[in-house]
């Protein structure tokens, strides 16, 4: 049997074993991310069950991180995904010098996530956490994407060497 410096067993057995938790994962994320996104009401139910019957409105906050855990619920599921070990991987990855695996889907959630909670800013019924969520969010998106595009402009300069 392979195995890698470490001592883990490297065979396409391996492989294949995290690729279904990779995809298992995924569709557990995806699926409970559009619970949170899409039927939110639905969690506030699921919690009111054997309790007295009282107010099933979600809250701004509640509604404001519902929105923001399920954004980045997908954006881990994604990444999960993009990452699948082995011959079968969905992109394939470089030996050398790639980009870090989280960068585009973990700056592309936090870019969407510092809009809406810019959004959700102009409003004022959450507070000043909208805009502390606007401006960590929208650093970490920002600067994740300049880092993958310079690192795109740096993989294409070098192809077209001679």
């Amino acid at each position: 049997m392979p195995h890698d410096k470490y001592g883990f067993d490297t065979s396409d057995d391996s492989d294949s074993l995290a690729g279904y938790w990779s995809w298992s994962t995924a569709i557990l994320l995806v699926g409970f991310s559009s619970i949170l996104l899409f039927f939110p009401r639905l969690l506030v139910f699921l919690a009111e069950l054997g309790r007295s019957k009282g107010d099933t409105a979600l809250t701004p906050l509640e509604s404001f991180l519902s929105v923001q855990f399920g954004l980045f619920m997908i954006a881990v599921a994604i990444a999960i995904v993009l990452n699948i070990p082995g011959a079968s991987a969905p992109v394939p990855t470089e030996p050398r010098g790639a980009n870090h695996a989280l960068i585009l889907p973990i700056s592309s959630a936090a870019v969407l996530s510092s809009l809406l909670a810019y959004n959700a800013g102009q409003t004022r019924q959450i507070g000043p956490l909208s805009d502390v969520v606007f401006f960590i969010s929208g650093t970490i998106g920002v600067f994740g994407l300049w880092t993958a595009s310079v690192h795109i402009i740096f993989c294409l300069l070098r192809l077209t060497r001679f």
